[in-house]
């Protein structure tokens, strides 16, 4: 798999561990090392999901 599949596959919402599993690493620490920064959409959501289940939910995100 070339490294525009992994980009390609991280844009479009594809979870890291199975674009890891894909290109045959067994974690998605390279994945997330290189490609990481491709969805930073993806730390915002992690942020409400925490907020969520911490009781923040209510706090308004900047």
């Amino acid at each position: 798999m070339s490294a525009t599949n992994p980009k390609s596959c991280l844009m479009a919402g594809v979870d890291m561990l199975t674009v890891a599993r894909w290109v045959g690493h067994s974690s998605t620490d390279m994945i997330n090392n290189v490609y990481g920064h491709l969805r930073p959409e993806h730390t915002a959501e992690q942020m409400r999901r925490i907020s969520f289940a911490v009781g923040w939910e209510g706090i308004k995100q900047t």
